[in-house]
């Protein structure tokens, strides 16, 4: 994603301009943040083992 970023950056200031360039990536971090805190679990309080056990049982 860093090399995406890189190669389309210069290309989207100098089409777009600088403010909808700005609009578009931070829409995309807007968007990633809702994705991570709906969909990613939380494992800071859980054991390896722990987690383990909860994906096999919700996955397998």
């Amino acid at each position: 994603m860093n090399a995406v970023v890189t190669f389309a950056f210069p290309l989207m200031i100098a089409r777009i301009g600088p403010a909808w360039t700005y609009a578009i990536f931070g829409t995309i971090n807007v968007g990633a943040l809702l994705f991570y805190l709906t969909i990613v679990p939380e494992t800071k309080y859980h054991s390896l083992e722990e987690l383990e056990e909860q994906f096999r049982t919700r996955y397998a």
